[in-house]
């Protein structure tokens, strides 16, 4: 199993990313800023954008940035998967999938 993955026992899946430039965090500070949300929900909305996928909220509220270039992703199942297969299908590392994802 990917090491940046741990499985929840509510289904939902946990994602590392790492490395994030500043400038996307920026983005994503603001977004989250705007809607109310934890960066890491900001990234996950947009995760779910990209996949075409239409994605239950998550639990998690606003909550202060840490500043921090690597952030823990809740992900959904069926969102896991699509990631997964998008790095299967095109050969990269989930990392790389997502950071295109999110425009890193």
């Amino acid at each position: 199993m990917d090491p940046n993955v741990v499985p929840l026992t509510d289904e939902w899946v946990k994602f590392l990313v790492r490395d994030l430039d500043e400038d996307t965090l920026a983005r994503f500070r603001i977004a989250a800023q705007d809607d109310q949300v934890s960066v890491a929900e900001a990234m996950r909305q947009r995760l779910c954008e990209f996949f075409s996928l239409d994605c239950v909220p998550s639990r998690a509220g606003a909550r202060p940035d840490s500043g921090a270039s690597t952030r823990l992703l809740r992900l959904q199942p069926e969102l896991f998967e699509a990631i997964k297969l998008r790095a299967r299908t095109e050969g990269e590392s989930m990392q790389q999938v997502v950071k295109a994802a999110l425009g890193a």
